[in-house]
C-alpha cells in the first residue's frame, strides 16, 4: 500500500531539499574559492649578480608553492601590492632590502593589522632588519624578532644544522650544512614567548671578534667567545590575538644572501614548510617536497633592465653545477 505524503509533508520535503541544495552549492563555492593565496614581495636589486637576488628567489619559491595543492602564489616586484590583494592573502613573504630603505616600513601598520587578523608574515634575509625606533615593535609582533644594529651581526659562515624541533615546519628535515650570510644574535621577544627556533648552530668564534659597529660586533656577541653558544637563524612565531581571529603566524630567516642556496634541498624544504604553516595550511609528514633548481633556473628570472644582475659572459656554469651537487651531499 502506497501512502501519499500530505500537502504539509510535501512542503517540508521541498524545503529540506532546497536547503540541502543551497548548502551543497555553498560548499562547492567555498571549495572553488578556498585556495590559499601567497603574496611574495620582491625588492629591487641591490647587491649585484647572485646576491640578494630577490626577484629570482621569489619566483623560484612561488613556482614551488604553486605546485602545492590548494595554494597559489603571486610575485610583486619592486612595488607594493594593492590592499585588496593583501586582504585576500593567507601569507605575505617579504624578500627585500631592509634597514631605513625597507619597503615595508611605510606599510608597517597595514602589515601588523593583517597579522593580527591571521595573515601569515614571512621575512627572508635582509627583510628581517628594521631600525629599532621605526619597526621593532611591529616586526616583533609579526615574526617574533628582528635584526637590531649594534646588537646583531651579519657574518658569512658555514652553519651545521644537526637537529630540529618537533614542529610542523621541521617535518621531513634531515641534518645539513650551508654557507651563507647567517645573521645572528637577533633581538627576540622576551623569553622567546611564542617563538620557536628551528635552525640553530654554533658560529665560529672568529665571527664574534669584530670591532664595535652596526653590523660587525659588540660586547654581547664577543662575550660568547669560547662558549660554543648556539645562535638561532630561523624561527617561527605564533601570536594568539583574540577568540574571533586565527593566531597570527610568522617566520624569520636570516639566510638568503646567496642565490644558490635555494638549490639546497633541506633549506628549501624548510622555507616552503614555513610558508604553508604560516598560511594555516597542513604540512605533510615528509614536508613539502620540491624540484631542485638546476643551473638554468638559478641563472634565470632576472630583471633585464639591471646590468649588474645579468649573467657574466665568462660565468662558470659547471662550477655552479658542482656547487649544487656538493651542498646536497649527506
Amino acid at each position: 500500500m502506497t501512502v501519499q505524503p500530505s500537502t504539509k509533508a510535501r512542503m517540508l520535503l521541498r524545503t529540506a531539499m532546497l536547503v540541502s541544495a543551497l548548502s551543497f552549492a555553498g560548499a562547492a563555492a567555498a571549495g572553488s574559492s578556498g585556495t590559499k593565496e601567497v603574496v611574495f614581495i620582491a625588492g629591487a636589486p641591490s647587491h649585484g649578480f647572485m646576491a640578494h637576488d630577490y626577484l629570482a628567489g621569489s619566483k623560484l619559491l612561488a613556482d614551488r608553492i604553486n605546485a602545492v595543492p590548494g595554494f597559489s602564489a603571486t610575485v610583486y616586484y619592486d612595488e607594493w601590492p594593492a590592499r585588496e590583494k593583501l586582504d585576500d592573502a593567507s601569507a605575505i613573504i617579504l624578500y627585500t632590502d631592509g634597514a631605513d630603505a625597507h619597503p615595508a616600513l611605510p606599510h608597517k601598520s597595514e602589515l601588523a593589522e593583517l597579522s593580527r587578523s591571521g595573515v601569515g608574515i614571512g621575512m627572508l634575509h635582509f627583510a628581517v632588519e628594521v631600525p629599532k625606533q621605526k619597526g621593532a615593535a611591529e616586526w616583533t609582533q609579526m615574526i617574533g624578532g628582528y635584526f637590531e644594529t649594534y646588537y646583531s651581526v651579519n657574518p658569512f659562515w658555514r652553519a651545521e644544522f644537526r637537529s630540529f624541533p618537533a614542529h610542523p615546519v621541521a617535518k621531513g628535515l634531515k641534518p645539513f650544512q650551508l654557507t651563507d650570510e647567517w645573521y645572528y644574535h637577533m633581538r627576540f621577544r622576551d623569553r622567546l614567548q611564542g617563538v620557536q627556533p628551528v635552525l640553530s648552530a654554533v658560529p665560529p668564534d672568529e665571527t664574534r671578534l669584530g670591532n664595535d659597529g652596526p653590523y660587525t660586533g659588540n660586547p654581547d656577541v664577543r662575550a660568547a667567545v669560547g662558549k660554543n653558544q648556539p645562535e638561532h637563524v630561523f624561527w617561527v612565531s605564533e601570536t594568539h590575538n583574540d577568540a574571533t581571529s586565527p593566531a597570527g603566524r610568522g617566520f624569520g630567516c636570516t639566510g638568503g644572501h646567496s642565490h644558490q642556496i635555494w638549490a639546497q634541498d633541506q633549506f628549501r624544504k624548510l622555507v616552503l614548510n614555513a610558508i604553508v604553516w604560516i598560511a594555516h595550511g597542513e604540512v605533510p609528514p615528509q614536508g613539502i617536497e620540491s624540484r631542485r633548481p638546476d643551473v638554468d633556473e638559478l641563472l634565470g628570472n632576472r630583471d633585464p633592465g639591471v646590468q649588474d644582475e645579468q649573467v657574466p659572459p665568462n660565468f662558470n656554469r659547471q662550477g655552479l653545477a658542482d656547487e649544487i651537487a656538493k651542498m646536497n651531499e649527506p
